[in-house]
Order: C-alpha cells, then sequence, then structure tokens
C-alpha cells in the first residue's frame, strides 16, 4: 500500500513537472501556424476615398498567444507572432486595441491614429525589453504599438506571415 501511493505520488509530480515546462516554454515560442507568405499575400489597396491600416506584430509577448486586434472596438483578427494583416477603413479617428487573453497577464495596448484620406498607415506591435520583465517574469514586459514607415515596414512582412482581416470586405464596419 504504501509502495503504490509513492507511485502515485511520483506521477502526479512528472504531470506537475511537464506542465510548468510547457507553462515557460510557451513564452519563448515563435511559431505562427497558417498565414499567406510575404510574396503571396493580397496588398491593401484604396477603394473610394479610404484609408489603408496595415497591422504588423512582431515579437510582441507571450509569443505563444495571439493578439485579438480591434478597430473602434470591432475585431480585425487575431494575430499571431511574426504575422501581419490589413483593413481598410473610412478615414477618422481610429483607435487600435492588442488585445490578450486573461490567462497571460499582459497588458492591452492602444494606439490611437486620424486616418485620412487615400493614406496608408503601417503600425507595428513589439516589446520593449529595456521597460519591464525579467528572466523570472517574461510577461510583465511591455508591448507597444508602433507607427513606421512603408519601407521597414515591408522589410518586416518579409519574414511574417499575412492573415486575412475579418473587415477586409466590409469597411463601413471600421467607421
Amino acid at each position: 500500500m504504501c509502495m503504490e501511493n509513492k507511485r502515485n505520488r511520483q506521477r502526479v509530480m512528472k504531470k506537475i513537472i511537464v506542465i510548468v515546462i510547457l507553462f515557460f516554454s510557451c513564452g519563448c515560442t515563435s511559431v505562427s501556424l497558417g498565414g499567406i507568405n510575404y510574396n503571396n499575400a493580397p496588398r491593401g489597396f484604396h477603394t473610394s476615398n479610404t484609408s489603408i491600416i496595415y497591422i504588423l506584430r512582431e515579437n510582441a509577448t507571450p509569443t505563444a498567444f495571439g493578439a485579438k486586434i480591434l478597430i473602434n472596438n470591432k475585431k480585425v483578427c487575431a494575430l499571431p507572432n511574426k504575422g501581419f494583416t490589413w483593413v481598410e477603413v473610412i478615414p477618422g479617428e481610429k483607435m487600435i486595441l492588442a488585445k490578450w487573453p486573461s490567462i497571460t497577464g499582459q497588458e492591452d495596448s492602444t494606439i490611437r491614429i486620424n486616418a485620412k484620406e487615400n493614406e496608408t498607415y503601417y503600425i507595428l506591435l513589439n516589446h520593449d525589453r529595456t521597460i519591464g520583465g525579467s528572466v523570472f517574469s517574461p510577461y510583465n514586459m511591455i508591448n507597444a504599438f508602433v507607427i513606421t514607415n512603408k519601407s521597414l515596414a515591408q522589410n518586416k512582412m518579409k519574414d511574417m506571415k499575412y492573415f486575412k482581416s475579418k473587415r477586409t470586405d466590409q469597411v463601413v464596419l471600421c467607421q
């Protein structure tokens, strides 16, 4: 009886160790499942008097979780690490939000832009290790949106995958 209890405890401990290892290693994963290579991805284009917003996610932590991207509280897509999307919007004030699963403990990131007619914007979501976090608490790193230029964005997108926006065909929903 005593030997059986000892074996049960050992099995439980092994399971706990595996779970702990998986938990800590998933923050270092940067695999984007699915998506389309940059060269094969559709390009954002303006229809009558609209704006295009590209959103790129480069190493925004935790990398194992998708960030839900919203524009003016309407879901655009779930963007994995090393992924990008674009959306056509009606010009005006836009609040872009990257919302993280609550299990991550990561704070949401926001940026506001005033989209102008026939303009294209490139917004990069990444992290800054110098602001917060450490080896022992990697999920405390601060993620931030940064407006970048076309050349830099296109260079980064070459190493990323395109994920179709839910709003690509529904411009009016991003007013």
